[in-house]
Parts: structure tokens; sequence; C-alpha cells
């Protein structure tokens, strides 16, 4: 598996316990290309690239990523549904029980009252868990997530609620697990994007306008990969020195930019052997990006023996922290670094 794959399942298994409101358009109801119409009462929350349909009620609001799904009942409410899908080796039981780590550091008066229950994902086999803990004191919460592979990818639903609200939503969840199914074609593929258009001398704009809120420029020669969440491009297919960058919602109990990297710290030593933090702290790596206080780190460490240096900036946009990472081997690490600081001086914000 490579580093940069390890990247991005790493950051996925940290969003457990999102909690997004954005709006998401009504869906019309008619049938797409693959002959799946949409359920009366009922919206299609994920995005036309998902390898998946997530159907939940018109009135509540979503925000569809690649393909990741983001649901709340509303803006105020703290009852959430996310669908993470992602490319993974490891099996269903696997991935709860290095996740349940996870939950049983954030949570406190952790209990587990389903254990791998089976049942279906779209007729595939699938496993439920189910359980509660405290959170910031006295605040219990509940949890149910479902989770089964298909071609190679993990599809993990969370479901997240306050224990009062859990069973009185807990219902509806199960409607729509019932009515979720998997698209005939797999994962759209997501062409890259590259539009010169109004961009810096000498880069392109590889982010979409049509899904990021954000612009972000590379110079003309990179290759840009494919966008399935991560907005990212490298040098060249003989240099794989790489820049991504990513906007997640904060895991439960981060409240900080060190929270947040503090919170990744084992799967940062998971994922690195060797590992060890060269710089990084909020006062004394400060950065500006588009005109926000961000935060400068970077680490090294081996990955299928070849020695990584990573440097990742993280600064907060409303509620949304946004991860820049610039990863290359120790080598080729200061030769790209003055392209990486362009890219990072160009980055900007429309909406």
């Amino acid at each position: 598996m490579s580093l940069s794959k390890n990247l991005r399942e790493a950051a996925l298994c940290l969003a457990l316990l999102l909690c997004l409101s954005l709006l998401l358009s009504a869906c019309s109801g008619e049938a797409d290309e693959n002959g799946v119409s949409v359920p009366n009462g009922m919206q299609n929350a994920a995005s036309s690239e998902a390898s998946y349909y997530m159907f939940v009620p018109t009135g509540w609001i979503a925000e569809p990523f690649g393909e990741n799904t983001m649901v709340t009942v509303s803006a105020y409410s703290s009852v959430s549904l996310s669908l993470t899908s992602f490319e993974s080796e490891k099996e269903p039981a696997v991935y709860w029980e290095e996740s349940r780590a996870d939950f049983e550091r954030v949570l406190t008066d952790f209990r587990l009252e389903e254990a791998g229950e089976k049942t279906t994902m779209d007729g595939l086999g699938a496993l439920r868990y189910r359980f509660f803990g405290k959170y910031e004191g006295e605040t219990e919460y509940g949890f149910m997530q479902c989770m089964a592979k298909k071609d190679g990818r993990l599809y993990v639903l969370t479901y997240t609620a306050s224990a009062e609200e859990f069973a009185e939503y807990e219902k509806s969840v199960d409607g729509i697990l019932s009515y979720f199914k998997f698209k005939s074609g797999g994962m759209a593929e997501s062409l890259p994007i590259e539009i010169t258009e109004g961009a810096p001398e000498g880069m392109k704009q590889i982010s979409r306008n049509d899904i990021h809120e954000y612009r972000f420029f590379v110079p003309v020669s990179w290759k840009t990969a494919r966008q399935d969440g991560l907005v990212s491009a490298y040098v060249s297919e003989q240099d794989k020195t790489s820049v991504s960058v990513t906007g997640n919602y904060p895991p439960t109990g981060v409240s900080s930019i060190a929270d947040y990297f503090a919170s990744m710290e084992s799967d940062r030593t998971n994922m690195l052997a060797d590992y060890r933090l060269i710089s990084g702290s909020e006062t004394t790596d400060e950065v500006d990006v588009a005109g926000l206080r961000g935060a400068r780190y970077v680490y090294e460490g081996k990955n299928g023996g070849v020695e990584y240096r990573i440097c990742q900036i993280f600064f907060v946009r409303g509620s949304n922290i946004y991860t820049l990472t610039y990863t290359a081997t120790t080598a080729d690490y200061d030769t790209h670094y003055a392209a990486f600081e362009s890219i990072l001086s160009a980055l900007t914000f429309e909406r």
C-alpha cells in the first residue's frame, strides 16, 4: 500500500465522529443511468462520484464530498450520520477493533452493547456495532456503526446522537440502511481538473469549482491525481513528491490545531517506522494561509524501507480544519520545497 493511500486511510479513521451542516438540494426523484429512483420523501445525499446511493429524508442537511457523505438532522441537532468509503486491505472486524481504540480514548464509561452483529448493506454481508460513552463530563452519546467490504473498499456508516435522542432516530437510520445501494458501475472516475485561465503564472488550478470552496494551484508541469476527496498532485512519474489539500470537521474532543495534530499521533507512528517530529508548534511555527493563521509541522519516518520527510500545514476556516501536506523522500525534500511554498502562497478561498 502506498504512503499516500495510508495517509488517506489514517485521516478517515479519525473522522468517525463527524457532525457537519451544509445544505444539499433535494433530488428530483427521476431514475438515473443505473435505473435507481429516489424513494418518496427522500433525497440522495451522496455525491455523483460516489460508488453508492445514500437516501435520507429530504428535511435533513447533508454534504457530499467524493466517496464521503455527512448528514445532520438539522443545523442545531447533535444527531449526525456519515458514510465513508476508502480502499483498504482490512476486513470490517479488523478495522473495527483498530477504530475502537479511538472511541475508548475520547469517551469515558465506554460500553459496547452490540458487537459485530451480522446484517447487510444492499444484500452484502455487513457487521453492526452499537456503543455508548460520555464525552466532556456527563453528556452521554450513542453510536452505531455498520461496515461492509466490496471490491477492495470498506464502507463505514456511523450514526451519532446524544443518548437521549439515540432511540428516537435509530429507526430512521435503519430505514436509511435499508435503502442503501451500491452503484452497479462502482466508483465513478473523478477525472483530473486542470484550469490555467486565471491561474498564477506557471501554475494550473486542480481543485473543482463545483465542489471545493478553495482554489488550489500547482506548477503546470506537475501531474494531477484523482480527486475523490483528496485534491493532490505529484511532480512526475519518476518523482512522486506530492502535495495535497483536504478539509475535515475535527473529531470530538479536538479544540485546536495542536489537539488535532496530537490526535493523529498513533496513526503517524503506525504508518511510519522510526517516526520523529522535526518541528511543529502553533506558536513558534505560525504560517499565514490565505489570510488565515496556520501552524506548520514537519516529521520524518520510513515507509516500505524508504525514508520520507513530511510537512503538514493546518489552518482553521469556519468549522473545518484544513490540511496542506507536502510529502517527499528526504533526498528530494529540499529540491521541491520552493514549489511547495508557491503552492501555499497561491491558495485562495472563493466561498
